[in-house]
Formats: C-alpha cells, sequence, structure tokens
C-alpha cells in the first residue's frame, strides 16, 4: 500500500470516484471522508467506498497521509480553517478545484510548511449524479467504458 490513510474532503461524484480508484488499486490501507450530510456519510460507507465518513472533519482528517478536497471551490475557506490544525507532519494535501490563484493563496497563507501541497485539476468530468454512481470510475482507472446516452 502507498498510504495508510487516505481522506476524501467531499464524497460527491468526484470523490467517491476516486475513492473507488484508490480502493480498486489498492493504494491505502484505510479510506474514509468527510462531507456534510448524515446521509451521504451514511452512504458511503455502506456502499463500501470508504471505511468511515463523518462530517467531523477535523476527526476523519487526522493522521491521514493524503487528503484530497473534493468540495465546492466556495467551501474551500471553510475546509482550510477546520483542516490546518489537524495535517499530519508530512501529509500531501491535493484538490481537485478548477480555479487556483485564490485556492494557492488561501492554502500557502494557511497550511503549516510541513504540508505537501499538490495543486490538481480533472481535466474530464461529466457530473450528472452522486456517490452510488460508479461509472465515472473509468475516468480515473482507464478499465472500463460507459454508454452515457
Amino acid at each position: 500500500m502507498m498510504f495508510k490513510k487516505v481522506c476524501i474532503v467531499g464524497c460527491g461524484l468526484i470523490g467517491s470516484s476516486i475513492a473507488r480508484a484508490i480502493r480498486k488499486n489498492r493504494l491505502s490501507s484505510k479510506i474514509v471522508s468527510s462531507n456534510r450530510s448524515d446521509i451521504i456519510n451514511k452512504k458511503v460507507i455502506k456502499l463500501r467506498i470508504v471505511d468511515d465518513s463523518s462530517s467531523d472533519t477535523k476527526k476523519m482528517v487526522k493522521d491521514s497521509d493524503l487528503i484530497i478536497i473534493c468540495t465546492p471551490l466556495s467551501s474551500y475557506e471553510d475546509v482550510i480553517s477546520k483542516i490546518k490544525n489537524s495535517l499530519k507532519n508530512g501529509a500531501i494535501l491535493t484538490d481537485v478545484g478548477s480555479v487556483k490563484k485564490k485556492i494557492i493563496y488561501l492554502v500557502e497563507k494557511n497550511i503549516p510548511k510541513n504540508i505537501s501541497w499538490i495543486s490538481s485539476h480533472l481535466i474530464l468530468f461529466v457530473a450528472i449524479g452522486g456517490p452510488s454512481l460508479d461509472f465515472v470510475f473509468c475516468l480515473f482507472s482507464n478499465s472500463e467504458t460507459h454508454n452515457f446516452i
């Protein structure tokens, strides 16, 4: 395993697809997520997308080797303020947001220097679902093809 614990902050369609790819490729011993909705937290556990999930973002991020922010850009400031003191020394922090200038400034201003920040961006995405859908998994694994229409 590459990581002991990975935390997905925001396990909607993008976050759950990333979690599925991590699980399928056995990249982490434990996958957790943090979501505002208890319904989503229960659903991602029931679907075995993650091992644990809670609205307590600090708790989920604690001891994570890799943290992936998969929330709307408008929530980044809130997410960063919640996690900045819970990040493990040497952790990797990344995101899937589309706009970077403001986010890079926000991260550099608030995240400790012992955290590796890797800004990222999805190139292709079909937004028509939530964690119950697994077809987007193919975007990350290149293992399946699907007819979307």
